[in-house]
């Protein structure tokens, strides 16, 4: 039902995540054009182009280059493998360290007590939060390395 998470249309549009929150509080989008998914503010179609008619209206110029990439059918990419589990931090019960293919990230939890080694966190779940710090964003365990 909504697509677009903020951080990609904020990156898609060239503003900040600020902005967007500025138009999302003071201007007409209603709960139709944007909704919270997963703990994470997502955006409709709708919302897409009422937010792309607000920025070109005040941007014109720039708006135009930007709303021509914007509105370009999203490129298709490989299918994202899950990480797989290799430490769980003990001490720092907020961390764990997963291989994504061939790379080791570090993925922050809420708690990660019921993380096991070898356990797959699926792609969904994952957001990348810079470097090679990801979150993850979704359901936790409910006991000990069971989903």
């Amino acid at each position: 039902m909504f697509p677009y998470s903020e951080d990609e249309l904020a990156k898609k549009l060239g503003v900040t995540r600020d902005v967007l929150r500025r138009i999302r509080s003071e201007s007409d989008l209603t709960h139709e054009d944007y909704g919270v998914e997963r703990r994470q503010i997502r955006y409709s179609e709708a919302g897409l182009q009422k937010i792309g008619a607000l920025l070109a209206k005040n941007n014109a110029k720039e708006a135009s280059a930007i709303m021509g990439s914007a509105f370009a059918a999203p490129a298709k990419k490989d299918e994202p493998k899950p990480a797989v589990v290799k430490t769980v931090y003990v001490k720092n019960t907020r961390f764990l360290e997963a291989m994504m293919g061939d790379t080791l990230i570090v993925v922050r939890v809420r708690v990660n007590k019921f993380f096991l080694p070898g356990m797959e966190l699926g792609p969904a779940g994952l957001v990348h939060a810079g470097g090679n710090m990801w979150d993850y964003v979704g359901r936790l365990p409910r006991a000990r390395g069971v989903w």
